[in-house]
């Protein structure tokens, strides 16, 4: 104990260390409420409308459904009128990526289904091998 005291400056340092650690993990997670969600405002409130309800309910699922459709209906609008004030140039352009975006998100359905398979594929080996269903654990 004598010894400690005559390192002060590690007792210093290690206490400075330790509350820059605390401090820095307080930080890291932050608080919920404060944290942007991706999809903005209005699903950050439709999460607290769920967690507040303890999960979506089939009423709350239906309004989750009208209002993601809602919000379809707006933006697709909206790009209606970005269209209209576009080159011919620039709609071109649109259209093509528009089309690309739709056959990448073909191609990962397409390959979601396949990996779904594959790790289905996968487990019915292992369990095979892994004895699952035998003896009194099973």
């Amino acid at each position: 104990m004598r010894g400690m005291w005559k390192r002060r400056w590690l007792l210093i340092v290690l206490a400075l260390v330790i509350f820059l650690s605390v401090g820095a993990v307080a930080w890291a997670a932050g608080n919920d409420d404060d944290q942007p969600v991706a999809g903005g405002p209005q699903v950050a409130a439709d999460l607290k409308v769920l967690t507040a309800a303890g999960g979506p309910g089939p009423l709350t699922r239906e309004a989750l459904k009208e209002k993601r459709q809602q919000r379809a209906e707006r933006r697709k609008a909206m790009l209606e009128l970005v269209e209209e004030k576009m080159s011919a140039e620039d709609q071109a352009a649109y259209d093509r990526l528009v089309k690309t975006a739709e056959e990448q998100r073909e191609a990962l359905k397409q390959a979601r289904e396949a990996l779904k398979f594959t790790l289905e594929e996968l487990r019915d080996l292992t369990d095979k091998y892994l004895g699952l269903g035998d003896g009194p654990a099973g």
